[in-house]
């Protein structure tokens, strides 16, 4: 029996299990002041019609991003944090970036210990987190300021920022490579297309996920978000370059009402067409 459970846990932890948390643009979806027909038919339907702002975990113990809806998506998974060790924060925006949920590591708010939490990101995600007023020590946090195209390796993982086209009035937004145990993905939202810097850095990279941007997936888009057109062109840079493969599945998230102009099925249908996989909250995909 206990040679069974070793056995058991060593296959969990040679996997890489991706939870989305959440997949919607800054508006959510349903979105509070709007009556339009993708959300009218996500407030009827419920399931995967509903979207919470867009955040994923890794293997318990790191994040990407972590916006306004990071608690409900927790208790609505049944997910403590408490294994949490590594935050990784794509940009300021506030569905991406919500450091009031950080705050609640106070003691003044729980009184059991936590993991030391580092957190990666710009200088633009720090400024947020300063004006809550407290110091590191207070939430048990360690700032990491991201350099673009520079190895991080936090625990088991490597980590590797790249530049996003997006926030450039925040100083800019940052995509993510996370590699673990040889397996290895893109996190890529919000961006509109890529620079030619990123094309180079990615060449050979024989990716297994890219979780892209689709925030005007079936709509005209602008320069930092991506539609089906932008999708495909990104892709087929990609192939160009040897950063994907055959196999590697190309996952769409960070949707918007005003994006997708209809159900989850309708949405669906459309992807799969062009052999993309359309995100939905409390999807996971196992690496």
């Amino acid at each position: 029996m206990l040679m069974m459970i070793l056995i058991n846990l060593d296959l969990r932890y040679k996997i890489m299990i991706i939870k989305f948390l959440g997949t919607a643009a800054a508006e959510g979806i349903p979105t509070p002041f709007c009556d339009c027909k993708t959300c009218k038919i996500a407030r009827r339907k419920n399931g995967k019609h509903l979207r919470k702002r867009s955040s994923i975990l890794i293997n318990e113990d790191l994040a990407i991003d972590c916006g306004p809806d990071f608690i409900s998506a927790c208790n609505e998974y049944n997910l403590s944090m408490k294994n949490l060790r590594y935050l990784l924060i794509t940009h300021a925006h506030f569905d991406h970036w919500y450091p009031e949920n950080i705050e609640t590591r106070h003691r003044r708010y729980i009184k059991t210990e936590t993991n030391k939490l580092i957190i990666l990101g710009n200088s633009s995600v720090f400024y947020k987190l300063h004006q809550l007023g407290y110091k590191d020590k207070d939430l048990n946090i360690e700032r990491m300021e991201a350099m673009v195209y520079r190895k991080y390796y936090l625990g088991e993982y490597t980590i590797i920022p790249i530049l996003a086209n997006h926030a450039h009035e925040y100083g800019e937004a940052l995509n993510f490579i996370v590699e673990y145990n040889k397996k290895k993905i893109l996190y890529a939202t919000d961006t509109g297309l890529y620079s030619i810097e990123n094309y180079d850095y990615l060449k050979g990279y024989n990716l297994d996920v890219v979780i892209i941007d689709a925030t005007n997936l079936l709509a005209n888009t602008s320069a930092n978000h991506l539609n089906l057109e932008g999708i495909t062109k990104m892709r087929l840079k990609f192939n160009e370059i040897q950063a994907i493969n055959m196999n590697t599945k190309f996952i769409c998230t960070h949707f918007s009402h005003n994006g997708i102009k209809n159900n989850y099925e309708f949405l669906d249908e459309i992807a799969k067409k062009n052999n993309l996989i359309v995100a939905y909250d409390g999807m996971e995909v196992q690496l």
